[in-house]
C-alpha cells in the first residue's frame, strides 16, 4: 500500500467523524460501506452479540442472509472467534489457513475475513467485519488492520456516546 492509499484511508475516517448532522445509523452505514470498498471485499457487517446470538445491526448486504435485522447462531460465524478472543481475526484464504475446517467456512461460504470487536462501556458489544466469497490474493496488511481497528473504535465510541446522550435525555 502506498502513501496515497494510506492518506485516503485516514481521509475517509476524518470525514466520517466530522459529519455531525448524520444519525448513528447513517454513520454506521457509511463506515461499513467505506470499509468494504477500501478493503476491496464483498461485504461489510456490524453485529450485536451481547445476547449470545449474531444480530446484524448494519450491513452492505441488502437482502437475504446477513442483511440488516437478521439473526444467526453466533457459533456458526467467523465472528465467534473475535468475540471469544476479544481481538481481531484475519483470514485471507480460509481453505489454506488454520481455519480450513471451521464450521463458519461451510455455513457462511466466506473465504476471506477480517473482523474486530466493538467495545462499548468496557463490554464487547459485537463485531465489525469485512468478508468475501473469494480468497484474497494476499494477507491483510498492517495499514488495513489499523484501518479496521480505528473503524471499530470509532463505531464503539459513537454507540457509547449515543447511549449516554439518550440516558441524559431520559432524565
Amino acid at each position: 500500500m502506498n502513501d496515497t492509499e494510506v492518506r485516503d484511508y485516514f481521509q475517509d475516517l476524518y470525514q466520517l467523524g466530522s459529519d455531525s448532522s448524520a444519525s448513528l445509523e447513517e454513520k454506521i452505514e457509511q463506515a461499513i460501506t467505506i470499509g468494504r470498498d477500501r478493503l476491496d471485499v464483498d461485504y461489510g457487517v456490524l453485529s450485536y452479540t451481547g445476547s449470545g446470538d449474531y444480530e446484524v445491526i448494519g450491513s452492505t448486504i441488502k437482502s437475504g442472509d446477513y442483511s440488516e435485522g437478521s439473526v444467526h447462531e453466533l457459533d456458526t460465524t467467523w465472528c465467534r472467534h473475535v468475540v471469544d478472543d476479544r481481538e481481531m481475526l484475519m483470514i485471507a484464504n480460509a481453505s489454506e489457513s488454520a481455519y480450513s475446517e471451521d464450521i463458519a467456512r461451510d455455513v457462511t461460504g466466506l473465504q476471506c475475513y477480517i473482523g474486530a470487536p466493538i467495545e462499548v462501556d468496557g463490554d464487547i458489544y459485537g463485531t465489525l467485519c469485512f468478508s468475501g466469497e473469494q480468497p484474497r490474493p494476499a494477507d491483510f496488511g498492517s495499514n488495513e488492520q489499523h484501518f479496521v481497528e480505528l473503524l471499530t473504535r470509532w463505531i464503539g465510541y459513537e454507540i457509547e456516546r449515543t447511549r449516554h446522550y439518550r440516558a441524559l435525555d431520559a432524565q
